[in-house]
Formats: C-alpha cells, structure tokens, sequence
C-alpha cells in the first residue's frame, strides 16, 4: 500500500496530538520532539492534517511552521507523498452532494458526503 501524507493547505484540523509551549531558545530540542511525536501518528494513522496554531499566551507565536520543513523532508525519505486536500478530493471516488444541508430546514431529508481513501 502506498504511503500518503495529506497537508492542509487551509489548516483545518490537527490529527497530531502534540502541543508546545516553548520558547524560540529551544528550537532544536523540540524539532527532534516533534518529529518524532509526527512519524509515530503516521506510522498509525498514514495521514496527517496540520493545523497552524497561533500561539499561547506566553510566546504569541506558532512553532508548527518552523519545522514542517524537517517533518517534510524527513517524512518524504521514508517513503511518503505529500498532497493538498484539494489533490485528496480530486482524487475521491465519491461525489460530494451539491447541497451539503448543514443547516437543514423543515425538510427530512438530508445529504451525507461519504469519502473512501
């Protein structure tokens, strides 16, 4: 089976259950940290979703992007394929319903968007 990372490209949601409130000093410490917390959920899982986060109150910044680059490079070594969410819906068997019905009416009736990977 082949290996597949998907990368939101709009941020959506967060699969990796890793958060950090650290400072820029120590920055190579958590890369380490979070790569490997990174390759265990994609050993398990075969996808991730990164979610950017914007910071604690402490540090008021996001240390997901600054080390994406090292998560990607590494993650790509060993075999995965990275791709957007809009590259994962295109490549669905399933058609998405035109009327998504989140917030049905009076109707009964309403629509289910099932995707299969």
């Amino acid at each position: 089976m082949k290996k597949i990372l998907f990368i939101s490209v709009l941020s959506l949601i967060l699969l990796f259950s890793y958060q950090i409130n650290t400072a820029a000093r120590t920055i190579s410490r958590f890369e380490i940290e979070k790569t490997g917390q990174v390759v265990w959920e994609v050993n398990s899982k075969e996808k991730i979703l990164f979610h950017d986060w914007h910071g604690f109150e402490d540090t008021q910044s996001c240390k997901t992007a600054d080390v994406l680059g090292n998560i990607l490079n590494f993650l790509q070594k060993n075999g995965y394929t990275c791709v957007t969410v809009s590259e994962l819906l295109y490549r669905s068997t399933h058609m998405i319903p035109e009327s998504f019905n989140i917030y049905p009416s009076k109707r009964t009736q309403t629509s289910q968007i099932n995707l299969m990977f």
